[in-house]
């Protein structure tokens, strides 16, 4: 096979079997061969050492006898017969003081002569008498004929190495073509799972239950797994696409900075085709960018908003949902315009549904005010008791006017300033004096000082419309509390009564604008405090008293720049 220029190959792996096999046999043959000489050598010359120790032990008397006597010609005979030997190459006698007394080479190492060749012995060996050393014999191996002792050894060495690595390339072919004929059978099958079929791969069996074995059976488990998750992959996309074509908003899937890698069919209503989409943030769809807030309990981690979507030089509303899925984000757009222009006409309509219950109910009231006026226009000469009854039902005619008046009052028209609401309890108290001693009433207080930033016709409507349904639904000589206190940012107003309380369905509707279970009553009242409460982002709570009678609770922020938290809202007393 020709290679391209710049192209490369690597070796298969039964070649590469082959390769380590053969260079960790050579190696370690290497290493031994090595090892075999070092040692060989070391054991030849621990034998001569043994051999001459020996020698030397049967000439121990002559030597001393020799280096005392200083007889140089004895002991150069004796030098010169240790050197014939061809494992000795050179020998020499020299005494405690360092002088040569006898050497195999006389011409070169004279007698007497000062000399350090016993640097270079391979063997020595002491002359000892009565008074100690008397000098030392010094040998010089001849290495060339140890070697040559060796020359034999080292032709059978060789040889094994030889036979040894010819036996391992052997073996390693043998090893590698076993171990790549297997692998080859797995190679296949994994083929068919990369070529997009995983599972028609078949099982592998071997004779040997080795770890290639059990590859070759896990491998096949782990296509057969990958095989049913491609299956189920498959059908969940095709059954996901198929609902999100049918979901009426657009949904869009984005990665974590925001940009589009899908959208359903819906996305044709934005003005874009698909290839437009993709690749873009969601955020720049919009005129500017939504704000998002948590949507119910803020560890569902979806995010709603509104914003103004344009398509085509058209604007329309769109109410956005995001929600996290693993590492992706899903966007939601549902086209409101509809939604709103709904919400607009049920607006009008509850608009005019009230204005004409409050036509109504104020046509009615002022007919049953001026009754006794229009009885009494027809006489002729009026008494002072008839002109009493006129001014009377005048006076009710201007307090209903300003009834309703106050109730229409919008917030717009409303200024705060700083007042002291504990001050307001206490002149609403004074004034309504009377009809509490009508009544035969106690009213019991707890006030404490209370600053508000609020317009005090607001605070002081709340305070007396309380008090008077108090007053109206207290039985004669019943008692009624009234406590005002702070906490935190907040200032809260209790009032109770002993009257017959407030039935469960009566609950839901007392606050509604002209309901009323009087038969006096205008509806009003109530209306008008929760509608001032709620202006205040305050927050109103009613329920009866165990002991009978109902217990009203306002709770208002001590400014409109405080929001009210009812997280933070205490037990109420009960009683």
């Amino acid at each position: 096979m020709k290679i391209k220029p710049g192209s490369s190959r690597s070796l298969r792996l039964g070649h590469k079997l082959i390769l380590v096999i053969v260079f960790v046999v050579a190696l370690s043959s290497m290493a031994t061969t090595v090892l075999f000489f070092m040692y060989g050598q070391d054991v030849v010359r621990e034998s001569i050492w043994t051999d001459m120790k020996k020698l030397l032990l049967n000439k121990d008397e002559q030597l001393l006898s020799h280096v005392t006597r200083r007889d140089y010609w004895s002991l150069f005979r004796i030098v010169q017969g240790l050197s014939s030997s061809h494992i000795v190459d050179s020998a020499w006698i020299m005494d405690k003081d360092g002088y040569m007394l006898a050497h195999s080479d006389p011409g070169t190492y004279p007698v007497l002569s000062k000399s350090t060749e016993a640097l270079h012995a391979d063997i020595s060996h002491q002359i000892s008498g009565v008074s100690g050393s008397l000098g030392t014999l010094y040998m010089e191996v001849n290495g060339a004929a140890i070697a040559s002792s060796l020359a034999p050894l080292k032709k059978l060495v060789y040889l094994g190495n030889f036979l040894v690595l010819t036996i391992s390339v052997g073996f390693a072919c043998f090893f590698s073509r076993h171990i790549t004929r297997r692998f080859n059978r797995i190679f296949h099958e994994v083929q068919k799972a990369a070529r997009g079929h995983p599972g028609d791969v078949d099982e592998v069996r071997f004779s040997e239950k080795d770890e290639i074995q059990t590859l070759a059976s896990e491998l096949r488990h782990a296509f057969h797994g990958l095989a049913d998750s491609l299956e189920n992959t498959r059908f969940a996309q095709e059954f996901y696409n198929s609902v999100l074509s049918t979901v009426p908003d657009i949904v869009l899937v984005v990665e974590a900075d925001g940009t589009i890698i899908y959208a359903n069919a819906q996305h044709e209503q934005l003005g874009y085709q698909l290839h437009q989409l993709l690749g873009i943030r969601w955020q720049s769809l919009f005129k500017q960018t939504p704000t998002l807030q948590p949507h119910g309990d803020t560890s569902s981690g979806w995010l709603t908003g509104e914003g103004v979507i344009l398509v085509n030089g058209r604007k329309f509303p769109a109410l956005i949902t995001l929600s996290t899925l693993s590492s992706y984000d899903i966007v939601a757009i549902q086209n409101i315009e509809t939604v709103k222009a709904l919400e607009r006409q049920i607006h009008y309509a509850n608009t005019f549904s009230a204005l004409g219950k409050l036509s109504a109910n104020f046509a009615h009231e002022i007919k049953n005010t001026i009754s006794p006026i229009r009885l009494l226009y027809r006489i002729n000469h009026h008494t002072e008791q008839d002109i009493a009854i006129m001014e009377q039902s005048i006076k009710q005619v201007d307090a209903l006017v300003t009834k309703y008046l106050n109730f229409a009052r919008t917030d717009a028209a409303i200024s705060d300033f700083s007042v002291r609401m504990d001050r307001i309890a206490m002149e609403l108290l004074a004034l309504h004096d009377c009809q509490v001693q009508e009544k035969q009433l106690t009213i019991k207080t707890q006030l404490e000082p209370a600053p508000l930033y609020y317009n005090e016709e607001a605070l002081r409507s709340i305070i007396k419309n309380l008090l008077l349904n108090a007053i109206d639904a207290s039985p004669h000589g019943a008692c009624i509390w009234l406590t005002l206190h702070t906490r935190d940012e907040q200032v809260v107003l209790t009032m109770a009564d002993m009257g017959e309380g407030i039935s469960d369905d009566d609950k839901e509707r007392i606050f509604e604008p002209f309901f009323t279970t009087k038969p006096s009553g205008s509806g009003i009242g109530l209306a008008t405090v929760n509608h001032h409460v709620q202006s205040m982002s305050g927050h109103m709570i009613v329920r009866n008293r165990p002991d009978g009678g109902a217990f009203f609770t306002v709770i208002l922020p001590k400014n409109r720049q405080h929001t009210f938290n009812t997280e933070k809202l205490q037990p109420l007393p009960e009683s």
